[in-house]
């Protein structure tokens, strides 16, 4: 089994954004997703000897103190990839105009400190229309962007419900997604949940094999151990997402999210995970995984006509 471990590094201001207060002058200090986070996902995935994919958003890429621990990330193999310029969670509605300008300020940004982004995925999962065609107006290899769950859209919505909170406006998933295959194709440029023609690859977020759940930190950290490790597909790609928030003590920087346990206890859960996935397939970067896959595809073909 390939396995692909993908990080969103969505910074604090980004939940506290949705959480309603934010000031949207430009940070100055390092944020803990990456003073505290990141250190510690470096850490652990050298542990387990783990290439992984941080997907970045170009507001972070304007600090120094972020640029510095991600040139190390990239020094021990790890892939940076495009997460839009300021996650915004109306990712769905954004114009023509606005869209190429939250894709492409991040990929300048990221080509401007020294690296060679060749994967996007949109915030919170949110599809947009015109979103790869811009993608492959610069050249990337893939996209990240499609959850093919259907259960997800509705667990935010009812979470949204429960909670009575009053978060700012997000677009929370499409249903679409839902229909999505579950392992790397090329996609219908206009309808990215459909097989079709494109020019780059779809590295579609895993999900269990019946409720199709999502393999995300947030759910495998809610399920527990036991419990993940019967979520896991058996499959011959695992695409499986985490996010900077999952390795901070949000309490400590006066976060308070919903549903998020103990930092200890998430640790825990967590590299249980990745030890029973050590021994189970190899761990590459969502490039090399879109590479692999699609060669193997090409070569299974190629065997068919001789």
């Amino acid at each position: 089994m390939l396995i692909s471990i993908q990080v969103d590094l969505d910074g604090v201001w980004t939940y506290r954004d949705y959480l309603g207060g934010l000031s949207r002058e430009p940070e100055r200090s390092p944020d803990p997703v990456y003073s505290q986070g990141l250190k510690s996902i470096l850490e652990l995935f050298s542990r387990f000897g783990i290439k992984a994919t941080f997907f970045c958003v170009g507001r972070d890429l304007k600090l120094s103190e972020n640029i510095r621990i991600l040139k190390q990330a990239a020094a021990r193999g790890h892939e940076l990839a495009n997460h839009t310029l300021t996650h915004p969670g109306n990712f769905t509605r954004l114009s023509r105009e606005r869209l190429y300008a939250q894709i492409n300020g991040c990929h300048q940004l990221l080509i401007d400190n020294g690296f060679q982004p060749r994967g996007f995925r949109s915030p919170a999962y949110n599809l947009n229309p015109g979103y790869l065609k811009v993608l492959e107006s610069l050249g990337y290899d893939y996209d990240a962007s499609i959850l093919p769950s259907f259960s997800y859209p509705l667990l935010l919505k009812t979470a949204h419900v429960i909670l009575k909170k009053s978060f700012k406006t997000i677009d929370t998933g499409s249903l679409l997604s839902g229909l999505a295959c579950q392992v790397p194709y090329r996609p219908d440029i206009n309808r990215p949940w459909k097989r079709g023609a494109a020019g780059l690859a779809e590295l579609p977020v895993s999900v269990s094999r019946f409720l199709r759940i999502p393999l995300t930190g947030t759910m495998l950290f809610f399920c527990g151990p036991g419990l993940a490790l019967s979520l896991i597909p058996r499959v011959e790609v695992m695409c499986l997402v985490l996010h900077g928030i999952d390795f901070v003590d949000t309490q400590a920087c006066g976060l308070k999210l919903p549903f998020v346990m103990p930092l200890k206890t998430r640790m825990r859960i967590l590299e249980t995970l990745l030890s029973r996935l050590k021994d189970t397939g190899s761990f590459l970067t969502a490039g090399e995984t879109v590479e692999n896959t699609l060669r193997f595809k090409t070569e299974k073909c190629n065997q068919k006509k001789l």
